[in-house]
């Protein structure tokens, strides 16, 4: 294989004109209810990394907390559900 053909990323999404949800500040990002993608669309300075596990995935964002601060935030995913939601470490 060459690479033309090579599946890159896969992950859930939403299917096209669905209900999104309004992602604010973090609070807003509950597991289950959205995606990485739209996580990564709705805040800023989104770092993407690849924690090592077939189909799960990580991003550290910018974003306003539960009391409206802006912090680093760490969201991890499995095959791009939101599953977790914490402080970043760094």
């Amino acid at each position: 294989m060459d690479g033309a053909d090579a599946v890159w990323h896969q992950g859930l999404v939403r299917a096209d004109g669905g209900p999104r949800p309004v992602l604010r500040t973090v609070a807003d990002a509950v597991p289950w209810s959205c995606t990485l993608d739209e996580c990564a669309a709705a805040f800023d300075e989104v770092t993407f990394h690849d924690v090592g596990l077939t189909g799960h995935e990580a991003i550290t964002c910018t974003a306003p907390g539960p009391d409206g601060e802006p912090a680093r935030w760490l969201l991890r995913s499995i095959w791009g559900l939101l599953q977790r939601v914490e402080p970043s470490p760094s």
